[in-house]
């Protein structure tokens, strides 16, 4: 005796003939909306008249906010040219979640959206550091040997935890969106809140990068970013690794900087060199450059190591290294 198998069919909801959309943008289906608080935001629905003639919209769920829509929650709503609209404007001091539905009398189930409540700016949602330093206006220096991580931390009570966001090209000068390497790359959402960029191209410029969460049209924008390009010479032959100089000849030593950096911070160790003027001070890069004469008096090897340091914010910093050795 035999029995027929009858194979097992998805079953899907008529809500999915139904298309929706938030400020002009189409929501993908199972996709949280994003809507802006404190601002007007235009939620639409084009749905075929079988399964809906009428629409009403619920608030299930108001998450400890104070929402408002127009027309009103709960009031049944005709379409016009054949969409139904709402405008809905959460209160602009709290950001969390909180539950639309969509009610039609020609389906029996409702249609349930998860709702993003966030602000504009998303300083407001969360704390972004550079190299573990808030975020300012101080520029942010990259040197060839330069790797900035970038770091994301949503604050308390804030639903930005755990949407996605990703790491935008916004603007160069100078710096195109070739010269970075990315990781994870640009404009990748993730939900792990952590960036890293180098850049070793031997361009020089500005660039901005900002910070995006996934259907929200307003972006972050980090502080603006500089690309440095610093060269050194030993009485006027660019040098770089170990240079051997003997003890009590005179010597010039010049740093050269690219466009943008006015002042650099000088220092040597063990400081047995004798420069003049004297370091462990910050110089002013007048017309791109720096200039000094430098000697060894020591009657013994000595390694000297000269640091260069491009910001008072960020660790920046370049080095040439000398040997004095006697004859």
């Amino acid at each position: 005796m035999t029995t027929g198998l009858k194979a097992a069919t998805a079953v899907t909801s008529p809500w999915e003939q139904a298309t929706l959309f938030i400020n002009g943008k189409q929501v993908e289906w199972g996709v949280e909306l994003v809507l802006r608080r404190g601002q007007e935001n235009e939620v639409t629905v084009e749905a075929p008249s079988a399964i809906a003639r009428e629409i009403n919209l619920g608030l299930a769920d108001n998450g400890g906010l104070e929402t408002v829509a127009s027309p009103e929650f709960g009031a049944w709503v005709a379409p016009v040219n054949g969409k139904f609209i709402w405008k809905i404007t959460p209160h602009a001091g709290k950001s969390g979640r909180i539950t639309l539905m969509f009610f039609s009398r020609e389906v029996l189930v409702p249609w349930e959206h998860r709702s993003l409540v966030i602000s504009r700016n998303l300083a407001d949602e969360a704390v972004v550091k550079i190299d573990g330093v808030d975020v300012s206006n101080s520029e942010v220096p990259y040197l060839k040997n330069s790797k900035r991580t970038i770091t994301l931390t949503p604050k308390p009570g804030s639903p930005l935890d755990g949407a996605k966001v990703s790491l935008r090209w916004v603007r160069g000068d100078g710096v195109v969106v070739q010269d970075l390497n990315v990781n994870p790359d640009l404009n990748q959402d993730t939900t792990v809140y952590r960036w890293e960029v180098t850049s070793s191209s031997e361009k020089h410029g500005t660039f901005e990068l900002g910070l995006a969460v996934a259907g929200l049209d307003a972006m972050l924008s980090l502080p603006i970013s500089r690309k440095i390009i610093a060269r050194y010479f030993l009485d006027n032959k660019e040098i770089s690794g170990f240079q051997t100089i003997v003890p009590d000849h005179s010597y010039s030593l010049r740093v050269e900087v690219s466009a943008g950096v006015s002042r650099i911070y000088v220092e040597n160790s063990p400081g047995e060199f004798d420069f003049n003027p004297p370091l462990e001070r910050q110089f002013v890069a007048s017309g791109g450059r720096v200039d000094w004469t430098f000697v060894s008096r020591a009657v013994r090897d000595v390694q000297e190591t000269v640091f260069f340091d491009y910001s008072p914010v960020y660790s920046a910093r370049e080095k040439v290294e000398f040997v004095s050795r006697p004859n």
